[in-house]
């Protein structure tokens, strides 16, 4: 028998859950942004899809999961969009889950990433928060577009 979540480190079922959230947004992104495909997938988690070409060693360092020009103004028209996907947990049906139950923890680069694309006329700084609850069911909770003017 396999071992469950809750038997896992710590650490090894946040990243689990982590490349769940970015698998559901890499499926729901490459229905609405025409072209998208794991060209725009810039994490290690792309790893967890089956057909994903293997990730380069440094793939993380771009401080956002999802890199794509957005031309049909999904987010932001005509600029580079960085997208950041935070993941969480949750028991129960992830559509009773609220933006105010979420909470997550940001990487001193992907903050870093994240002031810079505020400051620039280019790029576009998204983050969308995933709850995963039971049956491993994902939801989008929230898309916070520009989050660094949400930090004080």
């Amino acid at each position: 028998a396999g071992a469950s979540a809750a038997a896992l480190p710590d650490s090894v079922s946040a990243k689990r859950i982590g490349a769940l959230g970015e698998l559901y947004v890499f499926t729901w992104l490459r229905q609405l942004v025409e072209g998208f495909g794991f060209d725009n997938w810039c994490s290690s988690c792309r790893g967890a899809h089956p057909e994903a070409p293997p990730p380069s060693a440094d793939v993380d360092r771009w401080g956002c999961d999802f890199c794509f020009r957005d031309t049909a103004g999904l987010f932001c028209r005509d600029r580079e969009v960085l997208l950041e996907v935070k993941t969480m947990r949750f028991q129960g049906d992830p559509a009773a889950v609220r933006a105010t139950d979420f909470s997550c923890r940001l990487s001193s680069n992907e903050l870093a990433v994240m002031r810079e694309a505020g400051e620039s006329d280019r790029e576009y700084y998204v983050m969308l928060w995933v709850a995963v609850g039971d049956n491993l069911q994902c939801r989008v909770v929230a898309i916070l577009l520009q989050p660094h003017l949400l930090i004080p």
